[in-house]
């Protein structure tokens, strides 16, 4: 199985990246290397990706293919269950919250 890259979109330390499949791949640079987060197919029907664009203010990645534009947001946190799975998990954009017992984004963290 073989699948290109045809796009790659950083927003510190995360990467997103792009195959010509379809799928978003979610990765983190770690000093032992790579871990891959979590991997999207944005489409409904397979299509390829042609243009990633961050919006670092909004917190989200607009996709495009041939035929739509969809948003997609840099987190999804909320899938995290329980305190360990939202740690192991080494998503620059989560955290664990002690007093709401949740995961979420970072930036929405009080602790």
């Amino acid at each position: 199985l073989h699948s290109s890259v045809n796009s790659v979109t950083e927003l510190s330390p995360g990467l997103f990246v792009c195959a010509e499949n379809g799928w978003l791949h979610k990765a983190v640079a770690l000093p032992s290397g790579v871990h891959l987060i979590e991997e999207l197919q944005v489409f409904e029907e397979a299509q390829p990706i042609k243009s990633l664009v961050l919006s670092v203010p909004k917190r989200v990645l607009f996709i495009g293919s041939d035929t739509k534009v969809i948003q997609v947001p840099v987190a999804n946190c909320s899938k995290y269950r329980t305190c360990s799975d939202c740690i192991l998990a080494k998503d620059p954009y989560c955290a664990w919250t002690w007093n709401g017992s949740r995961c979420v984004r970072i930036d929405a963290y009080d602790g």
